[in-house]
């Protein structure tokens, strides 16, 4: 199954510790509501201010993960890396998906258009967005 997908934050180049995407099955037979998924990485161990993460967030983190990859609760995904770029962000939200029992053939990115109604984070960034004319309000 192909899935549509909108990350809800501006990616700047480079890497990140955390971001979220939205999820919809790309069928219109679908009416249930989208999937929103947290990710986080793991940060540096050995310099965990560098990154902005709290030493206390990287104790907790790699309590969770212990000696795995990595770990999911639900909607939160935390993974075995320091940081990662896009590429590396939708291979992870992949290793979610199938783990959670999602199938899926492609990821599709799509407009926030195609979620609201879905996700009250999507309903309320599209209503930023109207009113700032389609621009995003930083």
């Amino acid at each position: 199954m192909n899935w549509k997908y909108f990350i809800p934050h501006i990616w700047e180049e480079g890497l990140t510790t955390w971001e979220d995407i939205f999820l919809l099955p790309d069928s219109p037979e679908y009416k249930d509501d989208a999937v929103w998924l947290t990710i986080d990485a793991l940060g540096d161990v050995d310099d965990p201010e560098s990154m902005g993460i709290p030493l206390e967030a990287i104790a907790y983190r790699l309590d969770k993960l212990g000696d795995k990859d990595y770990w999911i609760e639900e909607g939160d995904m935390i993974v075995r890396t320091e940081a990662f770029d896009k590429p590396e962000f939708l291979q992870w939200v992949r290793v979610w998906m199938e783990a959670t029992g999602l199938q899926v053939d492609e990821l599709i990115e799509a407009p926030i258009e195609d979620f609201p109604g879905r996700c009250a984070q999507a309903d309320f960034i599209h209503m930023l967005l109207q009113r700032h004319g389609g621009e995003s309000p930083d």
